[in-house]
């Protein structure tokens, strides 16, 4: 069993102040699923975790440790191609290069100039709507928080760009799963 060693490595390395990162790569290490799960139960989860699509599908997630972080590769069939352990403030693939804040910078700049532009519908039906490919739904009452739309926006009024916040789906892969009769506006 390996994941008592590497929980120990781990262990000296958080007493440490981060000067660089350090990786340990569990997919090119001998671990099992034993070892797996008492490294899961070692590190715990913490509250943060980033979703990056960037070059390809990477998932983050905080430990209880302060600056260490699980760090999966997936493909595109959600099959595990790399799991890491990485310690440092914050992990390489989740900082921002300049054209990654140029893009969400463009991105913010659309919405608020839609959403000035919002037109206000008054006693239109509630209508919740499903991704047809991941199953996400998009409830007016709620908005979406990873669009910044606010909550009372219907589904017809989204913007023309917007597109499922899981799977990046357009608008017209979702299908009404329940209509009301009340007024997004209340």
């Amino acid at each position: 069993m390996n994941g008592a060693f590497i929980a120990h490595e781990i262990a000296e390395r958080v007493k440490q102040p981060v000067k660089e990162p350090h990786i340990i790569n569990l997919t090119l290490l001998p671990v099992n699923d034993a070892d797996r799960e008492y490294l899961d139960h070692f590190l715990g989860e913490g509250c943060s975790a980033i979703f990056s699509r960037g070059y390809g599908k990477c998932r983050i997630v905080s430990t209880h440790f302060p600056g260490v972080w699980r760090v999966n590769y997936f493909n595109d069939m959600n099959t595990l191609l790399q799991d890491m352990i990485e310690i440092a403030d914050i992990p390489d693939i989740a900082v921002a290069g300049i054209d990654d804040i140029e893009d969400a910078y463009a991105g913010l700049k659309n919405t608020l100039e839609w959403l000035k532009e919002y037109p206000v519908t008054e006693n239109e039906p509630v209508v919740r709507m499903e991704c047809k490919v991941c199953w996400w739904v998009y409830d007016p009452a709620l908005g979406d928080d990873v669009w910044q739309i606010p909550p009372g926006v219907p589904f017809s009024q989204l913007p023309d760009y917007w597109c499922c916040p899981v799977c990046e789906t357009s608008k017209s892969g979702f299908m009404v799963i329940d209509e009301g009769n009340s007024s997004c506006k209340d």
